[in-house]
């Protein structure tokens, strides 16, 4: 939620290939239906959303995160906020790097995506968690652990990957111990279920409560309360204030930073990057497309260069509209006689491009 928060801000971002339901290839469906889900920020009151806090700023200083991933790095750009992340390094259910999210009950995938150690190196690169670099230094015991896992010769004995923090500000790696040899038995299929990797060593919670619920659902309490242990064996009271110690102190600071704090800009240069989707623009160079989703006319600006050329494509690859002669910073053109769906839009300026997605409906 945090990652998406602070950087899902354009429609456009969600009709990448892998949200989209490709099914009938010469009628795509979003999975994300905004209709149903809202805005960005949950203001708008839709079936499957509750404003909220209306009257509230929703505007956001910094984000930080427990585990979890970002439906797509691509959706981070230059001047998104600060994000801090701590991740266990080999999370099942969702990738330290880049890697599958999958259901914790199931093992159903979800979608690849990417995780903590991903998404702060992509932020570190766009210059966006550069205040964490600036002077003075954070030499604080969390940091400098931190900062150790970045030795291969601790990597050698605690965590089995190389570079998990990789010297990237904003990340801190929880390294778990392996998976022991406990197990439980499903009193219903007698399936035997096995340790996993943890990937929440913060939570702890009550057996007894958590028996009589597992009960009162239908399930067996004892078989439940075996099978919630097998993800956080040594699951108890103080390991999981340990780490939320940790997780303060680390996190405590650098929100004091951002807050409060005066420093001394060291300076970031971003230098020119690729995306995933063919993407090639320096740091003050963008392209907008909207409204999108679109029923008619479609609004392109560049806040820099002027837009020199467009052309779109429909899923198949054909192209289905070109236009050269085009130098202005806003371009506008109409929908005409395309049918529903998703479109590919190739736009080029005097030394870039950049291709982006369009649905009309």
């Amino acid at each position: 939620v945090s990652f998406a928060f602070a950087s899902f801000d354009r429609w456009e971002e969600i009709y990448l290939n892998k949200f989209i339901d490709f099914t009938d290839p010469l009628n795509p469906v979003p999975y994300i239906d905004t209709a149903q889900s809202g805005d960005f920020k949950s203001l708008s009151a839709r079936p499957m959303n509750t404003p909220n806090h209306v009257g509230y700023n929703s505007n956001i200083d910094m984000v930080f995160n427990l585990g979890g991933a970002m439906g797509d790095s691509s959706w981070l750009e230059i001047g998104d906020v600060p994000i801090i992340s701590f991740h266990c390094t080999k999370d099942e259910n969702a990738p330290y790097g880049y890697g599958g999210v999958f259901v914790p009950t199931t093992g159903d995938l979800v979608l690849n995506a990417s995780g903590s150690s991903d998404v702060i190196r992509r932020s570190n690169y766009l210059c966006n968690n550069n205040i964490f670099k600036m002077p003075p230094v954070f030499t604080d015991i969390y940091s400098t652990r931190a900062n150790a896992l970045n030795s291969t010769g601790n990597l050698a004995n605690e965590a089995g990957i190389i570079n998990p923090n990789a010297g990237d500000e904003g990340l801190y790696p929880f390294v778990t111990p392996a998976p022991g040899a406990s197990t439980c038995t499903d009193p219903f299929t007698s399936n035997v279920l096995v340790e996993s990797e943890q990937g929440s060593p913060w939570d702890w919670w009550d057996e007894s409560w958590y028996n009589n619920i597992a009960i009162v659902l239908g399930n067996d309490g004892p078989f439940e309360v075996c099978r919630a242990r097998l993800s956080n064996p040594d699951m108890s009271a103080a390991k999981g204030k340990a780490y939320i110690d940790t997780i303060q102190g680390y996190l405590t600071p650098r929100i004091y930073r951002v807050l409060f704090e005066s420093v001394t800009d060291t300076g970031c240069t971003v230098p020119i990057w690729a995306g995933i989707d063919n993407v090639e623009l320096s740091s003050s160079s963008t392209f907008n497309i909207f409204p999108n989703p679109s029923s008619s006319s479609v609004t392109i600006t560049s806040s820099t260069m002027p837009v020199k050329g467009v052309e779109l494509y429909d899923v198949t690859g054909r192209l289905v509209f070109s236009e050269s002669n085009i130098n202005t910073k806003s371009y506008t053109f109409e929908r005409g006689a395309l049918v529903n769906g998703l479109y590919f839009v190739k736009v080029k300026s005097e030394d870039a491009e950049m291709d982006m997605k369009i649905l009309f409906q």
